[in-house]
């Protein structure tokens, strides 16, 4: 099936991340909310918590404000990826 990606961020990030899922991962199907500030993440991100399978944020600043607004899992300081159990 096809896995609905909300991605968050400001313009730059966003289009560029955008542009190479849809070249490279056909079955994921980005939306994009783009944001001014980064405080204005955690709001896109409670909207969009049903309208989505999964919400990728651009780096690490919209992901820690989100973060204290929202039930968010944790990612790897080094990576900024979901943490493992080896973090």
């Amino acid at each position: 099936g096809i896995m609905r990606l909300k991605i968050i961020g400001n313009n730059r990030l966003v289009e560029k991340i955008t542009h190479i899922i849809e070249h490279n991962f056909p079955p994921i199907k980005p939306t994009n909310c783009i944001y001014n500030s980064n405080t204005e993440a955690a709001s896109m991100a409670k909207t969009s918590k049903d309208a989505c399978d999964a919400i990728l944020f651009s780096g690490p600043s919209p992901y820690f404000v989100s973060k204290k607004f929202i039930l968010l899992p944790s990612i790897c300081r080094a990576a900024h990826t979901p943490c493992c159990t080896l973090c």
